[in-house]
């Protein structure tokens, strides 16, 4: 920091918080040194691999108070090719031990180049197609994974080196296909991307056209694509004899009905649901077997199931070896709930089948040889193996579901460690599972896929990743650095960064319709600083502090009031005017040094019916409080502690919840028809926002919004740092969803 070149080195408290080492000020370090040098050079270097500043603690208390030797390193805000050696250099470099640290600048530099040097060198996943390769080099290994790729494979596995995956991750594309659907000329602009590795990518993805192009299957002439049809024809004619077993079918095949049971339901739950005996369900179904062995189409099923388990490493969950069967054969139906569904049913039949063919066969050479297929329960999980053929070595279906189950359960606990374990860690963990004697190696893939379908909770992210099922998008955002790298002249919009969520976590549940306003209240628990943009309808960075100064007084209103030549304060008033005739919502923001006496001004010059939200819910929680028998003051110290911790107790919870409740009742009846509510000191609002002040907020704007319903109007008192910053109540962001639903207000102006 040159602008600290002149100052003591015995001053140790300038600097700036965060880059300044926190353990200075000790006996054995009284002034500024070395390693204080190199711990802000530490926190810079973090700070531009996690977009974010490393925290010791709490973030609040002082560091020397705790006991932690290192801050608190998000390892899943780091490129998931350099997580683990970048832990073990933050570690070090920002050691509360200076004796932990390193030594020199020159040591520093060293390890930070390793760094990258053990990620370039690093070979990639190994795919069922690359698994059984042995290359001479790391080159050899790319290109064979690369020769080998389809359009699902990841890029990850695909033969690309980790900073070119990089680079297209930040197009969104995590597979081959995705990146094959980037352009060409967006791939030679992209940002962070040397010569050499636009190089690199621009070669694959000419390679990866052609090849892909060129092997593109032909479509089975034997291959049925309306899977309905297929599962109609699973169905027995539904006479008055054969209804029964026509329902015993229906829900042995876990199809949509009047009941609906999960797939491979147990016979006793079918009996129960059907009000028969479980020696009814036993016999309807082994009828059922009989006929669908003779089904030559179902033959033809069978086959396909055997060759997709040869390929998964002979052991799959049922319902992705229902998922492989659908992609294998591209069958068709409308919707994907539907499409998985007739797709399962289809695969139960031909296991069964299967299963009787092998058992009851009348070829003598078919009932030596057994089922090919087995059915193996463990939990609520349904495997499906390959049975051994007799005189080999091959694992039985009982050991590869042993394995599979073990796999799962490592798989979930996978899943709960935090931070995220990138694929290293996950291969590792998962390969210290015993494999039984026999199998066959599993490739990366295969067997990071094979765990999380086997799990309960864990997922598969795009680079191989394992993360709990329902991951918040406030953590999906942080890990796929969403909105990082941001071009203030471009900005990102809503789909954009959801987008970028969905390629690196492609199972997580992201909702359409998620408003800006939620997702920048995401955005900014995530640590991005981007401010939405309603004319342009995009995120944007802030901009510079000079122009924030110099644009705070101005609006689009008053724009083109400067413009036109009107008095930009004449725009204002018109603009309240307008404001009271035509209702709606408004927010008024200001910055919190214009405040005292705000309220009162604006009040007193438009009829507005002034409201102090946080008087009027002080008033219906003392009283709340009183009703109840509880103490006022013990009341006080629960809410206290809320302060400190962030973590509102159940039962305070419950109080502010009625509070609000009631607070809601008193403004309806303020603001009967016609009228425009004024409210004023409402940070209250914004403090319990999660215990029911956001719900009072939404319903208020809808309400307001709504000219069906009362009140007219709503406008809302909002102060900050900044009054052209996003409109706020403390942390909660209030939803804006026009232009017209926002007006700038100055100090002159107020005056």
């Amino acid at each position: 920091d040159f602008s600290l070149a002149a100052a003591s080195e015995r001053d140790i408290a300038v600097g700036t918080r965060g880059y300044l080492d926190p353990f200075l000020g000790t006996a054995r370090r009284p002034v500024f040194d070395d390693q204080a040098e190199r711990y802000a050079a530490a926190v810079t270097l973090y700070e531009m691999a996690a977009n974010a500043r490393p925290v010791w603690g709490d973030g609040i208390t002082d560091p020397r108070t705790t006991t932690d030797e290192t801050p608190t390193i998000s390892a899943e805000l780091f490129e998931p090719a350099l997580r683990d050696e970048l832990v073990a250099f933050f570690a070090r470099a920002l050691h509360r031990d200076v004796d932990r640290r390193f030594d020199s600048v020159a040591q520093m530099h060293a390890a930070w180049r390793e760094v990258f040097l053990v990620s370039d060198a690093a070979a990639p996943a190994t795919t069922p197609d690359t698994v059984g390769l042995d290359p001479r080099s790391l080159e050899e290994s790319r290109d064979d994974a690369a020769r080998t790729a389809r359009r699902d494979t990841p890029l990850d596995a695909a033969g690309l080196s980790p900073r070119a995956v990089s680079v297209a991750q930040s197009f969104g594309a995590s597979t081959v296909g995705a990146l094959l659907d980037v352009p060409l000329h967006q791939i030679a602009r992209a940002r962070g991307a040397g010569a050499v590795i636009r190089k690199e990518i621009n070669r694959r993805h000419k390679q990866w056209a052609a090849q892909l192009a060129a092997a593109v299957p032909a479509v089975r002439d034997d291959a049925p694509f309306a899977i309905d049809e297929l599962v109609t024809l699973l169905l027995p004619a539904t006479g008055r004899r054969s209804s029964k077993k026509a329902d015993v079918a229906r829900l042995t095949l876990a199809l949509p009905g009047e009941t609906a049971v999960p797939p491979w339901t147990p016979q006793t739950e079918i009996a129960r649901q059907l009000a028969i005996t479980q020696a009814s369900v036993s016999r309807h179904q082994q009828t059922l077997f009989e006929e669908w062995a003779g089904t030559p189409w179902l033959e033809q099923v069978r086959d396909e199931l055997v060759e997709l388990l040869v390929a998964a490493g002979r052991v799959s969950v049922s319902g992705e070896l229902a998922a492989a069967l659908r992609a294998r054969r591209g069958m068709a139906v409308e919707g994907p709930v539907r499409a998985a569904t007739f797709a399962a049913a289809i695969v139960r039949a031909a296991v069964e089948a299967e299963i009787w063919s092998g058992l009851h066969a009348d070829d003598e050479e078919i009932r030596d040889r057994g089922p090919r297929l087995a059915v193996q329960r463990r939990g609520d999980s349904v495997l499906i193996a390959l049975e051994s053929l007799p005189g080999t070595d091959a694992p039985s279906a009982a050991e590869l579901a042993d394995y599979a189950h073990q796999l799962g359960r490592s798989a979930d606990e996978l899943a709960e460690t935090e931070p995220m374990p990138g694929r290293g860690a996950v291969v590792r963990e998962l390969r210290a599972v015993d494999a039984p004697e026999g199998l066959a190696p599993l490739a990366d893939t295969r067997l990071v896929a094979l765990a999380a379908a086997a799990s309960h909770g864990a997922l598969v992210s795009s680079r191989l990743e394992i993360y709990r099922r329902g991951l918040d998008l406030v953590t999906a955002l942080r890990a796929a650095q969403a909105g990082a790298g941001v071009r203030r002249t471009i900005g990102v919009t809503v789909d954009d960064l959801l987008s970028r969520v969905r390629a690196r976590f492609p199972e997580t549940v992201v909702p359409d319709s998620l408003t800006h306003v939620r997702v920048q209240e995401a955005l900014h628990d995530a640590g991005f600083t981007l401010d939405y943009d309603l004319d342009q309808g995009r995120f944007f960075p802030p901009s510079p502090e000079v122009a924030r100064r110099s644009l705070s007084t101005s609006s689009t209103t008053l724009g083109r009031a400067f413009v036109s030549g009107l008095d930009p304060h004449e725009a204002m008033r018109a603009r309240l005017g307008s404001a009271v005739e035509r209702g709606g919502f408004l927010a008024l923001t200001l910055r919190g040094r214009h405040l005292p006496g705000a309220a009162e001004a604006l009040a007193g010059a438009y009829p507005v019916r002034p409201v102090d939200v946080s008087a009027l819910f002080l008033e219906e929680f003392r009283a709340l409080v009183v009703e109840r028998g509880q103490d006022w003051g013990k009341v006080l110290t629960v809410d206290a502690r809320f302060s400190e911790t962030g973590q509102l107790p159940r039962g305070l919870a419950s109080y502010v919840r009625a509070a609000w409740e009631q607070v809601r009742s008193r403004l309806t009846e303020l603001g009967d028809a016609g009228t425009v509510l004024f409210l004023h000191d409402a940070g209250l609002v914004g403090r319990y926002a999660n215990a029911g002040g956001q719900e009072l907020l939404v319903a208020l704007q809808a309400a307001a919004r709504s000219p069906a319903t009362a009140p007219h109007g709503l406008w809302l008192l909002c102060p900050g740092d900044s009054a052209a910053a996003t409109p706020h109540l403390g942390r909660l962001m209030v939803e804006v969803t026009e232009v017209s639903e926002r007006l700038v207000l100055d100090g002159d102006f107020l005056d």
